[in-house]
């Protein structure tokens, strides 16, 4: 499952994994304030659909997609990738 274009998150109430800060400190470098920076970036973030996310919703801003369980409730890992714009 992925996110639909109409759909958005709760950013202040998103809880996020250790998994997705330990991901965001060695992906994008970020070491202080890592989950106000994830709830940031999921802020600015679009849904998308993506075939190498299951049970989830991906959500992309710039190179980075951000994956969250499928009730928005707990982003689960974050990927820094190339992408076709």
């Amino acid at each position: 499952m992925n996110a639909t274009p109409s759909q958005t998150v709760d950013i202040s109430g998103i809880d996020i994994s250790y998994h997705a800060r330990l991901r965001v400190m060695q992906r994008l470098g970020v070491v202080d304030r890592v989950v106000e920076h994830v709830r940031d970036l999921l802020s600015k973030a679009k849904p998308v659909d993506v075939d190498y996310v299951t049970g989830g919703q991906a959500w992309r801003v710039g190179n980075i997609t951000i994956v969250t369980d499928s009730g928005g409730e707990v982003v689960q890992t974050v990927f820094e990738k190339e992408v076709d714009q």
